[in-house]
């Protein structure tokens, strides 16, 4: 929910998809408000709903981490191969 919420926060984008489908989009205001009346209160197990969101993202930015070094390495080596053919 916290990431809906924030993909619909006020952003120029998030205002062209809603004008694009006919809704109103949320004002800066409304979306703070949301944010610290209902995703700060949220619990998950007893845990803030926040900070399991800020510990994901934090593993998924990880994660790409581990590939993204290989895959620079190997692609110009392919790259090179291939030119050689």
């Amino acid at each position: 929910m916290s990431r809906f919420q924030k993909k619909h926060s006020p952003t120029a984008q998030a205002e062209e998809e809603a004008e694009n489908r006919f809704k109103v989009p949320v004002s800066r205001r409304i979306a703070d408000r949301i944010h610290s009346d209902v995703l700060d209160r949220m619990t998950c197990d007893g845990k803030p709903l926040m900070d399991l969101v800020r510990q994901q993202k934090h593993e998924e930015e990880e994660s790409l981490k581990t590939w993204k070094l290989p895959v620079q390495i190997v692609s110009p080596l392919v790259a090179f191969v291939v030119l050689l053919i």
